[in-house]
């Protein structure tokens, strides 16, 4: 019984984190070489070759200015953390 305790809990604690996506991109990458490039108040993402997942960062997200700062929509759970910790301002410069 002592030792099957442990191996459920070890048991339980994987297969939670089965679920979890593992993201490839890096929140400082994204502030220090993407921007947003504004159409009035849409916006596109634009990151530089030294970011991982580029492409597809690019393809999935895209930003709405809702009057004071651009907020991140983005396709996927694995981009998340984006959404809930990235802004960007009017200048198309991005804050993580």
């Amino acid at each position: 019984m002592k030792t099957i305790i442990p191996f459920c809990l070890t048991l339980i604690i994987l297969i939670g984190s089965a679920g979890e996506s593992f993201a490839y991109h890096n929140l400082r990458e994204i502030e220090r070489y993407c921007d947003v490039e504004w159409d009035g108040s849409e916006g596109e993402l634009s990151c530089s070759r030294s970011v991982d997942d580029r492409r597809s960062l690019e393809r999935r997200c895209d930003v709405e200015w809702d009057g004071s700062e651009g907020e991140f929509d983005c396709r996927g759970s694995h981009y998340r953390d984006v959404e809930r910790r990235c802004t960007a301002d009017r200048d198309g410069d991005i804050d993580c």
